[in-house]
């Protein structure tokens, strides 16, 4: 009977802990390991007189994985994917998990398209009216707080 109690207890525990983890996770208090947070180095793009950090994704196995699953991101961070050529990059949002401003860049650092506060979760992907080079990723509202619109420009020489 007593080891009965002591199982039950472990379990209980074991329960607790998930719970309590589950929650810590969909709040935004932790992240949990990611391809975003473990792999990517953290680089700097200026726009508008601000500086942003932004993890730089090169690769298509890098791009797809990026904010995928990932429970939040800091304030002044992005997610920058570089392409070899020219062309209209979608984005997919299906699973991501908080919104996002989407900036599309040419290759001279001009922003050629952007969209505000893109929901998570869409089932169609985001896609551009113009060819871009560059795909910046950051927070909802990080285009208002810097002013980013369509006739600006982002620094990205410290990047190449």
């Amino acid at each position: 009977m007593g080891s009965r109690i002591g199982t039950g207890i472990v379990w209980a525990l074991i329960l607790a802990f998930v719970v309590v983890g589950f929650v810590l996770v969909q709040n935004g208090s932790i992240n949990p390991p990611t391809l975003f947070r473990d792999k990517f180095v953290l680089k700097q793009i200026r726009v508008n007189g601000g500086t942003l950090s932004v993890r730089v994704a090169r690769t298509p196995e890098e791009q797809k994985a990026s904010l995928n699953g990932v429970a939040s991101m800091p304030k002044n961070e992005g997610m920058l994917f570089i392409f070899k050529d020219d062309s209209r990059y979608s984005i997919s949002t299906s699973e991501m998990l908080f919104p996002v401003d989407i900036i599309w860049i040419g290759r001279t650092g001009a922003i050629v398209d952007a969209r505000a506060n893109v929901s998570p979760g869409l089932r169609d992907p985001v896609k551009p009216l113009a060819n871009a080079r560059y795909v910046l990723l950051v927070n909802a509202g990080t285009m208002d707080r810097y002013d980013i619109t369509t006739r600006s420009s982002v620094d990205i020489s410290d990047i190449q």
